[in-house]
């Protein structure tokens, strides 16, 4: 009885600090990796990334500077439409100008999602309420669910944002065939990020709690959008040069001179 007391209190004290350590990551930190034309670097970087240190001391620099060439590789992108008549304009040029800005859609979510995810872990009871970026999650209630080879424990959770709200249904699962122990994510997919919300009990220390981990990945879905616009792109460049090699008149070999 003794040593189940001493260790519960060592459990308990390893799961704040635990607690205490995710804390800090609710600023976005580590590194940061810019690349950019010579010229927008002399210009604009300078001013950009001081006021970005100010903003976010932790973060690194190379996020920022990625974000600077999406947001430089989208504006350039448009360029060969510039002084064109854009009904008269080749099919392909528009493939080109389309799969050059999904390439910066695709930098500026890769950028968001490594330099400025937040994630925040913690032991909660029903009722309490835990916060991660601009998102707060509460903890309604937990229930027994029973599946064809499973049975889990269901976290009724509300996440809240801008006054909206949005259901999450979490799993902890217990499977019997094989046997093992696995966790069923809740996904929150808005068109600024995602947002994963898991939920495990806490153990014998906290019986009433339980353990809720939450990530909120900002832009996620713009590298899956711009992975999808560079393919469109290709595929117009591709359907523009054969139509242009179809309506081109064969030859006659047999023409006088």
């Amino acid at each position: 009885r003794a040593f189940h007391q001493y260790a519960a209190a060592a459990v308990a004290a390893l799961q704040d600090a635990e607690r205490a350590v995710h804390d800090l990551e609710g600023e976005p930190r580590g590194t940061l990796r810019v690349t950019a034309p010579a010229n927008f670097s002399m210009l604009f970087m300078p001013a950009l990334i001081a006021q970005f240190m100010l903003l976010y001391p932790d973060a690194g620099l190379y996020p920022i500077i990625a974000l600077a060439l999406s947001v430089g590789l989208s504006v350039a992108s448009f360029f060969p439409l510039y002084g064109r008549k854009l009904l008269r304009t080749p099919l392909p040029i528009y493939g080109m100008v389309l799969a050059h800005f999904g390439l910066a859609l695709s930098i500026f979510g890769m950028a968001s999602e490594s330099g400025f995810s937040s994630e925040k872990l913690a032991a909660i009871s029903e009722g309490e309420t835990l916060r991660v970026a601009d998102w707060q999650v509460k903890l309604k209630t937990v229930m027994p669910v029973v599946g064809a080879n499973w049975v889990a424990l269901e976290g009724e959770m509300i996440a809240t944002r801008g006054g909206q709200s949005f259901p999450l249904y979490p799993q902890a699962r217990q499977f019997f065939t094989p046997e093992q122990q696995t966790t069923e994510a809740a996904l929150l997919t808005r068109w600024d990020g995602q947002l994963y919300v898991v939920i495990a009990p806490a153990g014998d220390a906290k019986p009433d709690h339980w353990q809720v981990r939450l990530w909120w990945k900002p832009f996620v879905r713009f590298m899956w959008l711009g992975g999808a616009l560079v393919a469109l792109g290709g595929m117009l460049a591709l359907i523009g040069r054969l139509f242009r090699r179809a309506r081109r008149q064969p030859e006659n070999k047999w023409t006088l001179i």
